[in-house]
């Protein structure tokens, strides 16, 4: 009864010291102060989070900011970020020593539980990251094609290029609106065409959407057919994505082996060993 006591004392505190840390922060004042040095951006950031950051190096800050940018999640912050995690780590940690106190048991796998509820706690938030950034990017792959055909016919009838973006997004559904409504906010408050594209493809990383918005840019440089090469441009990008299915086809037999051994063979050896087990029992 001790142990998970002494756990819950220290979730506990561990818990209300991240919720604080969560939700008390510096006032708008002391930011924007902090945000006209350069060095006060850094411990601006770095006071974000809080005793965390000696653990956390720019590096891995930055690295993090990328896959969160990926993810779509741009109001999350790193520190939050690793605040989830450890908060997951935590409670698994709690549930773990909690189970011993309920079923009151002192088995060995009850004691290994904790470690591993909070391990599972750990990499929970940075699994449902990875599996966000995955189907973002599908999803823009899947639009990319699409999108580049309505460009392309916008082009042809003699819109700009501009124009033809702002006609095409409206005919767009999911991450890749936000990313071109972004972009076009990014044109009309200023900034070139080619460094909000640039800065599109950038937060997406999607090769196809990369590969895309480079093409445009030397093209707009070199004066080349605008239209022609959206054109060849939305074919490369649907003949990736034919590529793509074939290739996930292609893995179906292999992925499907261990759940057809699994379901298969136990009814395959009842079949063929249930009859002489019935027959030595009824003996």
């Amino acid at each position: 009864m001790l142990i998970p006591v002494i756990g819950a004392a220290i979730s506990a505190a561990i818990l209300g010291y991240i919720g604080i840390t969560i939700f008390v922060h510096r006032s708008a004042i002391e930011r924007t102060v902090a945000q006209l040095d350069r060095t006060g951006i850094e411990a601006d950031r770095k006071a974000e989070l809080g005793v965390f950051a000696r653990f956390f190096d720019e590096r891995g800050r930055t690295k993090l900011e990328r896959r969160l940018m990926q993810a779509g999640w741009y109001k999350l912050t790193p520190g939050r970020f690793m605040m989830r995690g450890i908060i997951a780590s935590f409670s698994g940690l709690f549930f773990g020593l909690l189970v011993p106190f309920v079923l009151h048991r002192t088995d060995l796998w009850l004691f290994i539980l904790p470690v591993i509820l909070a391990l599972a706690g750990a990499i929970l938030p940075s699994s449902i990251l990875d599996s966000a950034i995955a189907e973002r990017k599908r999803r823009i792959r899947n639009a990319l094609p699409d999108f580049l055909d309505l460009v392309s016919t916008t082009v042809e009838a003699g819109i700009a290029l501009n124009g033809a973006f702002a006609a095409a997004v409206d005919a767009v559904r999911g991450p890749f609106r936000e990313e071109l409504l972004a972009a076009l906010s990014d044109i009309r408050v200023g900034r070139s065409r080619a460094e909000a594209l640039a800065a599109m493809a950038a937060r997406s990383d999607v090769t196809e959407l990369t590969t895309t918005v480079t093409a445009i840019i030397q093209a707009e440089k070199l004066g080349g057919d605008i239209a022609g090469i959206l054109d060849q441009l939305a074919t490369d990008a649907r003949d990736h994505r034919m590529t793509r299915a074939e290739e996930m086809a292609a893995q179906l037999p292999v992925k499907m082996t261990f759940p057809m051994a699994l379901c298969m063979l136990p009814a395959l050896f009842v079949m063929i060993f249930g009859a002489v087990a019935a027959q030595l029992l009824n003996r």
